[in-house]
């Protein structure tokens, strides 16, 4: 937590991220389609959608990554499985 909202007593509320395959309709008609979305959840049961970030974008949150910002707001990040079972370490590592 950050000195100022430390002073303030605040408490970061979780969202919960999760790597998925992608659902951008271009890049599943070129054969793109085993790339992972970044998404994020409002709910620790990853069933209410916050945001989406397409896999070629730079400034989704990266994994290990804990705090994110985002509606202007700071929230806590807690990394769930990615939607196909396999944690993202062990995507990347194949």
């Amino acid at each position: 937590m950050s000195k100022l909202s430390e002073m303030a007593g605040v408490e970061l509320i979780n969202l919960y991220a999760r790597k998925e395959p992608t659902q951008d309709k271009v890049s599943i008609c070129h054969g793109l389609g085993k790339k992972m979305d970044t998404v994020l959840y409002r709910d620790p049961d990853c069933s209410i959608v916050a945001a989406r970030w397409p896999w070629y974008y730079s400034s989704c949150p990266r994994q290990g990554q804990k705090k994110v910002m985002f509606n202007c707001f700071r929230w806590n990040l807690v990394w769930s499985d990615s939607q196909d079972g396999k944690s993202e370490k062990q995507i990347y590592s194949l």
